[in-house]
């Protein structure tokens, strides 16, 4: 049966419907006390049933218990975007990437740690999108420098347009809900951390790398293109050469996904055929050593790090010599993540 042989898909889909409903629906404390308590009730009147009913009470119960783990979590990541108060002040975060070039200013992710008011450190939650005047010297940076800055954030709205894109909603669910225009007058301290977080430093590292193509003679107009196709990175794509991909339909070429990880896993593995009959456990290692440190150097992006969980879910199951479906490595990968 279809719930056999895919577990995960009866344990994903209620945590994304919980996830779809936090969309429209925002309960109070209430809705969820008395959730839980008739979930646990449910669980607990189980064993005075037989066999077959208690089965399908246990089975409806997790689904209900997924379904508001989702909503929860949902609930729990919009609570922790923080409403800022008009007017400037000044706040304390760290860089979550490098800034980006636009036409006349640098995009910076600034993740909010707290803000001052008088002598007083008030913890304030999500991220600023921060746009730094390009007339002040280049900022040199990095992901996961510490900032002092003091702006005044403004709150991300969308035109108001009939069947417009939602980007505030777009925004909102990246963490972001305001944004704001600085200088290097504004910036009051920058320095950097003794530590950085596995994300700072995998993009520092696929910077390091991109450094390194220009040293072995990769012009910078084709710099975008390599940077795109091997590393992610379509920042430093000209618009025209976006432009003929998206015209060409295969844009989908530049965004380093599962594809480019099922293409290096299958050559990595034929490169390794040696090792296929005695020692294969070797070559699923290595092979899979190969993949984290590729979704590492990309900036561990989602689709990336799905697609290589998800090659590591099949390769442990044909190590343990089990029965392996890969739409439900797929699920279990998305679940885990």
């Amino acid at each position: 049966m279809l719930h056999k042989e895919i577990p995960f898909l009866r344990l994903g889909l209620p945590l994304c419907a919980g996830i779809i409903t936090g969309l429209w629906f925002s309960p109070g404390p209430v809705f969820y006390v008395s959730s839980i308590l008739i979930i646990a009730i449910s669980f607990a009147t189980g064993i005075f049933f037989n066999r077959y009913l208690t089965n399908s009470i246990y089975g409806i119960s997790l689904s209900l218990a997924l379904w508001l783990a989702g909503l929860i979590l949902y609930s729990l990541e919009k609570a922790a975007i923080s409403d800022l108060s008009p007017g400037e002040a000044v706040y304390q975060g760290i860089l979550d990437d490098f800034p980006e070039e636009k036409e006349k200013t640098w995009k910076m992710t600034f993740k909010l740690k707290g803000m001052f008011r008088s002598n007083d450190f008030i913890p304030v939650g999500g991220s600023l999108l921060i746009y730094h005047g390009k007339n002040d010297k280049a900022p040199e940076f990095l992901p996961g420098d510490e900032l002092i800055i003091k702006c005044s954030p403004v709150r991300i709205k969308s035109r108001g347009n009939p069947a417009e894109f939602d980007y505030s909603f777009y925004m909102e669910n990246q963490g972001i809900r305001y944004y704001a225009f600085t200088g290097n007058k504004n910036i009051i301290r920058h320095s950097s951390p003794d530590h950085r977080s596995l994300k700072h430093r995998a993009l520092i590292i696929r910077e390091k790398i991109l450094e390194i193509f220009l040293q072995r003679g990769i012009s910078q107009e084709q710099l975008g293109l390599v940077a795109a196709m091997t590393l992610g990175q379509k920042n430093l794509l000209d618009p025209d050469q976006k432009q003929y991909f998206i015209k060409a339909g295969v844009m989908h070429i530049m965004a380093v996904s599962g594809l480019h990880t099922v293409i290096l896993s299958m050559f990595i593995f034929n490169i390794l055929f040696f090792l296929k009959r005695k020692m294969n456990i070797v070559r699923v290692i290595i092979t899979l050593l190969i993949l984290w440190a590729f979704a590492f150097v990309t900036g561990l992006t989602p689709s990336v790090l799905r697609a290589t969980l998800m090659f590591s879910f099949l390769q442990a199951g044909k190590i343990m010599k089990r029965e392996v479906n890969a739409v439900n490595s797929i699920l279990a990968s998305a679940f885990v993540l």
